[in-house]
C-alpha cells in the first residue's frame, strides 16, 4: 500500500530535491513530470461515477424558476451584495484524491488511509453575487450540545467568528441547523451590511433540500423584508453557483492539504482531529488564491441569476445552453 500521489505532490518533491527548478515555469516542471511517468510506465488512475439525468420538463421548470428570480429582482431592486446562495457539501476526514500515479499493468490500486473512512463533516458554504464569502458553518457527527460540541466552541476560529460549529447524530443540515445558520451567518451579515438599520433586505437562492423547505425556516426568511427562491430538483449543477464551479476546486484544495498532512506526519496511524478539520476548512475557504471574488461573480453570471436587467450580459448565461446539450431532442 502507498499514499495517493498527485502531480502537485510530485512537483513539491521535485522542488525540494532540485531547488534550481524553482526558476522554471510550472508548465516546464509539469512536462518533466509527464516525461518521467512515460519513461517508467506510470499513468493516472481514477474511479468513475454515474451521471444524473435531467427531468423531462426541465426547460419548463427552469423558465419558471428564472422568471421568478428576475421578477423578484425587478420588483425589489435587489443588488448583488444581498443576493446569496448557500449549499451544504460533505467533507470526509479521509480526503482521498480521485487520481493517483501507479504502474499501468495493475488493475487494482491499494493506498494507505487514516482509518477514518466514515468520519465526515458537513460544511454550509455561503457566497454573494458581488463575490463575497460568508463564514462557513460546520456540522460534525456528535451529540448535540454534548462535550465534543462544547470543546469545539473553544476553537480559535470559532471564537473569532471565522466559522460556526454545531453537532448532530448524522452530521447533516436540519431545520434547527438552518435556523441557526440564518441567525448567525446570513442575518448577521445583512445587519452589518446595512449598518444595523432596521431594514434587512436580502434574497436567498437555495436548492430543495428538506431542511431548506421546512415551514419554520421559510417563514423565518419571509417574515422580514426578504425573498427566497428554490432551484428545481436535479438542476443545481446549472443554477446553483456553488455547485457550478466553486465546491469542486474548494474540495480539491482540501484534498491537497490532507495529502500534505499525511506525508508530513510520517506515521501510519496519524488521524485528523476535528480541530485540524476546522483549520483546513477555514484556511482553504478564506484563501484568495483558491476561491477568488472574480470566480464567484462569474458563477452567478453563468447561472443567469444576477445578469444585468437590460440583457446586455445574456451572452454570459451558459447554463441554458449546457442544459440543452444534455437533453435529447424529441420530435
Amino acid at each position: 500500500m502507498f499514499n495517493p500521489i498527485t502531480t502537485w505532490s510530485i512537483l513539491l518533491k521535485l522542488l525540494e530535491l532540485k531547488p534550481e527548478r524553482k526558476s522554471k515555469s510550472i508548465k516546464a516542471n509539469q512536462q518533466l513530470i509527464y516525461r518521467f511517468m512515460i519513461r517508467n510506465n506510470y499513468s493516472f488512475r481514477t474511479h468513475t461515477h454515474v451521471g444524473q439525468s435531467l427531468p423531462i420538463n426541465c426547460f419548463t421548470q427552469a423558465s419558471i424558476f428564472l422568471n421568478n428570480v428576475w421578477d423578484k429582482r425587478i420588483s425589489n431592486g435587489f443588488y448583488d451584495a444581498i443576493i446569496g446562495n448557500c449549499d451544504e457539501t460533505p467533507v470526509f476526514f479521509n480526503m482521498l484524491p480521485n487520481k493517483t500515479i501507479a504502474k499501468k499493468c495493475g488493475k487494482t490500486i491499494i493506498i494507505k488511509t487514516q482509518n477514518q473512512e466514515n468520519c465526515r463533516v458537513s460544511v454550509l458554504l455561503t457566497v454573494t453575487a458581488d463575490g463575497g464569502k460568508l463564514p462557513p458553518y460546520l456540522i460534525f457527527k456528535a451529540k448535540n450540545q454534548g462535550l465534543i460540541e462544547k470543546n469545539l466552541q473553544k476553537d480559535e476560529y470559532v471564537i473569532k467568528n471565522l466559522c460556526f460549529v454545531s453537532c448532530n447524530e448524522n452530521a447533516w443540515s436540519t431545520k434547527n441547523i438552518m435556523i441557526n445558520w440564518y441567525n448567525k451567518v446570513w442575518l448577521k451579515y445583512l445587519k452589518e451590511f446595512h449598518d444595523f438599520i432596521e431594514e434587512k433586505t436580502g434574497f436567498l437562492i437555495l436548492d430543495q433540500a428538506t431542511s431548506h423547505l421546512c415551514k419554520e425556516f421559510v417563514d423565518l426568511i419571509t417574515s422580514g423584508n426578504q425573498e427566497v427562491s428554490f432551484i428545481p430538483g436535479g438542476m443545481t449543477r446549472f443554477f446553483q453557483p456553488l455547485d457550478v464551479s466553486i465546491n469542486k476546486p474548494y474540495k480539491a484544495a482540501l484534498k491537497e492539504k490532507y495529502i500534505n498532512f499525511c506525508i508530513e506526519s510520517g506515521g501510519e496511524n496519524i488521524k485528523i482531529s476535528r480541530m485540524n478539520m476546522i483549520k483546513f476548512i477555514c484556511d482553504t475557504w478564506y484563501s484568495e488564491n483558491i476561491i477568488t471574488k472574480d470566480m464567484i461573480r462569474k458563477n452567478f453570471k453563468i447561472t443567469g441569476l444576477n445578469n444585468k436587467l437590460d440583457h446586455s450580459e445574456d451572452c454570459l448565461f451558459q447554463a441554458w445552453s449546457r442544459m440543452k446539450e444534455e437533453v435529447p431532442l424529441t420530435f
